[in-house]
């Protein structure tokens, strides 16, 4: 004998989703258990009172017409939210987010590829430091100038592409500051960016000074202490930096003995060095950055910014004394930046900064500019005596 099938009132206050797919539903509100298990949105029709005695007849909904999709175009279960009324007004954008949104638009689709000609390292500036820039805000700003300095220098009308590049340049390197007091293994690849970009800020605005190693007070330049600041940077945090999101920016092997054969003129400047009398101090410090030249020469593409991290305090305050020797092996470093990237940005630094050292340089030193010179292309004028 059959078992007699217990009869149960339906429910008819279940939500949409599980009335659609005729399944039981547990009526929790405001998501029931099977629309949170299928991670849908769950929702529930209006509430009607039901007259007693009166049944209801399931009706089967007729075919829509074009005019009824288009007037309830947005009103499916899953597209309905909360009433117009209980949202907060939405929040109108201003000028500068706009302006903001445009810059970062730029820079990862276009400036990013301008900071470096390797595939690796491009998808770096693109995807992988944008992202590490929303987490700190004073590498966002960063972007944000490089990026209108880019728009700016491609010839864009907009005037307020450079003031407002300057403006972010500035508050970023203020924020920055402060950072670089607590490197951390979560703010050193951050801070190590933002020494690059603004680096590069450096080498795209120099058009418009009179010194590219001096700043108008005399003292080194900024992009000089950029550099410097990096090697602290890496100091503090090798470990993470050679081991993290940025490492392909780390893999700096050497190409060959002596790529760009500046071994032989460069020893002739150490002889010329090593046989005047100067101070012992000051022959010590160029020997070493002569050595620290000589050995970044053979990655020639980084080979530049490397010699300028690593070289150490006592030539850097040499050559913020202008002195000659420190000039000279510094003139030489010009050739290695000839040879690095970013071009783009380079530019003719290279021939301007050797030029410069001209100016400052003893006339007994001036024999040992023929090299880089020549190098760059630039009419070396041999010394009468």
């Amino acid at each position: 004998m059959p078992l007699a099938r217990r009869s149960h009132r339906k429910a008819r206050t279940g939500c949409l989703i599980c009335k659609r797919r005729r399944i039981k539903c547990d009526e929790h509100k405001p998501s029931c258990r099977n629309c949170i298990q299928h991670r849908i949105d769950c929702a529930y029709a209006e509430s009607q009172e039901t007259t007693p005695g009166v049944h209801r007849t399931s009706q089967q909904p007729s075919p829509p017409s074009c005019s009824s999709i288009g007037n309830n175009r947005g009103t499916t279960p899953a597209s309905q939210g909360p009433s117009n009324s209980s949202l907060p007004p939405a929040t109108v954008l201003s000028d500068s987010d706009v302006l903001n949104a445009r810059l970062i638009h730029h820079f990862t689709t276009s400036t990013y590829r301008t900071l470096s000609l390797k595939p690796e390292t491009q998808a770096l500036w693109q995807m992988d430091i944008p992202e590490i820039a929303f987490e700190h805000k004073f590498l966002l700003q960063m972007i944000l100038a490089v990026s209108a300095l880019h728009l700016y220098r491609k010839g864009s009308p907009d005037a307020r592409y450079i003031t407002y590049a300057h403006q972010q340049y500035e508050t970023s390197l203020k924020s920055t500051s402060f950072a670089l007091l607590q490197i951390s293994p979560l703010t050193c690849h951050a801070l190590y960016a933002v020494s690059t970009l603004a680096f590069i800020f450096e080498l795209g605005t120099s058009y418009s000074r009179e010194s590219l190693l001096y700043s108008g007070d005399g003292t080194l330049a900024h992009w000089v202490l950029h550099l410097r600041g990096t090697r602290t940077i890496i100091s503090s945090a090798w470990g993470e930096l050679s081991s993290g999101v940025l490492k392909p920016l780390f893999n700096c092997e050497p190409v060959m003995d002596d790529p760009l054969h500046i071994g032989p003129p460069l020893e002739d400047l150490r002889k010329h060095i090593e046989s005047d009398s100067i101070a012992e101090k000051t022959t010590e410090a160029c020997l070493r950055a002569i050595g620290e030249l000589l050995r970044w020469s053979k990655m020639a593409h980084v080979g530049f910014f490397g010699f300028m991290c690593e070289s150490d305090d006592e030539f850097a305050a040499l050559l913020a004394r202008k002195d000659s020797y420190a000039l000279a092996i510094f003139s030489y470093s010009c050739v290695l930046l000839q040879h690095g990237e970013p071009r783009y940005w380079i530019n003719r630094w290279p021939e301007t900064m050797v030029c410069e050292v001209n100016v400052y340089l003893d006339p007994s030193l001036k024999v040992h500019l023929k090299w880089p010179m020549e190098q760059l292309g630039l009419i070396y004028e041999a010394q009468v005596h």
